[in-house]
């Protein structure tokens, strides 16, 4: 992977330096519209389920957002990320009909393989909902 060095100082006299792997944009990695969309939404919900946690606990007579409730949210992003993916998909698929050269027919394969993993990504995410979070609340419950 691409990595990048990072130097820290907070003094004069010492320097660390950090390595960090990341994904750099023109390397030919990236999200298209519909995934950069849910991801943004994904990130909100999660803040907005921390924020819930950090007001329950300054205010007691605020309650805290239920696990399952951020979880149902992920699971929606998802759906709705694959649903317009697949419209596009479909969309394009139609206007070019027959007349998709080699790489355009293999970056319809690649998409199709995201999606599929999308929908993998989605089954694990309810699966874990209806069993670990399921779990979770009957073992509080005692």
């Amino acid at each position: 992977f691409p990595s990048t060095t990072i130097t820290n100082s907070t003094n004069t006299t010492s320097n660390s330096k950090t390595s960090l792997n990341a994904f750099v944009a023109d390397n030919g990695i990236g999200c298209n519209a519909e995934e950069t969309s849910a991801l943004m939404r994904l990130i909100d919900a999660r803040d907005a389920y921390l924020e819930s946690i950090t007001n329950a606990n300054t205010n007691p007579n605020i309650s805290m957002m239920h696990p399952k409730v951020l979880c149902k949210t992920y699971r929606q992003q998802l759906i709705e990320c694959i649903q317009h993916w697949e419209i596009r998909m479909s969309d394009n698929h139609g206007t070019t009909g027959m007349d998709m050269n080699k790489h355009e027919d293999d970056e319809a394969k690649l998409a199709e393989e995201s999606i599929e993993l999308l929908k993998l990504t989605h089954a694990i995410v309810q699966l874990c909902e209806t069993f670990l979070l399921d779990e979770a609340d009957n073992d509080g419950d005692n």
